[in-house]
């Protein structure tokens, strides 16, 4: 299985490669090197995390390179696009500890329209793209668009065990974060910390900033952590990154 999960991990890195490469004709975009897979997964074991909830997962991408990086503890991943899902089924499918959703997170529950981008879902969205998005990655604005099932994130923390205590939080949901971040409460103590993307420019209507999200992120009692670089122009000018925070009492890790 192990076996089998690493070649799933290097296809989905070389796919993610050929992409960005593919964009260099255009934006001229690049990769930069950036925290690596296992020390995130080192991370998640070293906080005890027994649940990790990957939402906008697409195909899995996140929880393969977890499981290489030797992160054993359960996995719920929610995608909310057809296609991406049925790839995300194909990719967990074998592993008894790894629970996928056809769903998708907002601030309401209920049916929503996800614009589908080209790039094989990744860049798919909630939100309409702005007029910088089309400039600076091209290849990110939607061709296409599906009516999905859309739940709140108290929806899907209410269905999980009472004894699940240490859960990590991750959201890929290009310009949704803030919404969600907004509606976790004093109460959610049991998210230990969050992964979440956040952008330098406006890239999606009505999406947060990213200092306006590290500011969520420390109202709510999380510290940054680290960060993982996105791509940038090739005059160095970045456009989004990954943002990894802790939970207050537990940056001492």
């Amino acid at each position: 299985m192990l076996k089998e999960i690493e070649v799933l991990f290097r296809t989905s890195r070389i796919v993610r490669r050929l992409y960005v490469s593919s964009q260099a004709l255009g934006a001229r975009m690049f990769q930069l090197p950036c925290m690596t897979d296992r020390s995130f997964a080192r991370l998640l074991v070293d906080l005890n995390v027994e649940l990790f909830i990957d939402i906008g997962a697409n195909m899995g991408q996140q929880g393969i390179t977890l499981r290489v990086g030797g992160y054993r503890g359960s996995i719920l991943s929610l995608e909310p696009s057809r296609a991406a899902y049925d790839r995300l089924t194909r990719t967990a499918h074998r592993d008894d500890a790894w629970d996928v959703m056809m769903l998708g997170v907002s601030f309401q529950g209920g049916r929503s329209r996800i614009n589908i981008a080209p790039d094989l879902g990744m860049s798919s969205s909630l939100l309409e793209p702005t007029a910088e998005l089309r400039r600076v990655s091209p290849g990110a604005v939607p061709s296409a668009a599906e009516s999905v099932e859309v739940v709140t994130l108290n929806d899907v923390l209410s269905k999980l065990q009472s004894n699940t205590k240490h859960i990590w939080l991750k959201m890929d949901i290009q310009g949704m974060e803030g919404p969600i971040l907004s509606s976790i409460s004093e109460l959610d103590s049991n998210i230990v910390g969050i992964k979440l993307e956040a952008s330098y420019q406006d890239l999606y209507a009505g999406a947060l900033r990213i200092e306006e999200l590290i500011s969520e992120c420390r109202r709510l009692g999380f510290d940054l952590w680290s960060v993982a670089q996105g791509p940038t122009s090739r005059f160095g000018r970045a456009h989004y990154c990954d943002l990894f925070v802790v939970r207050q009492d537990l940056t001492r890790v």
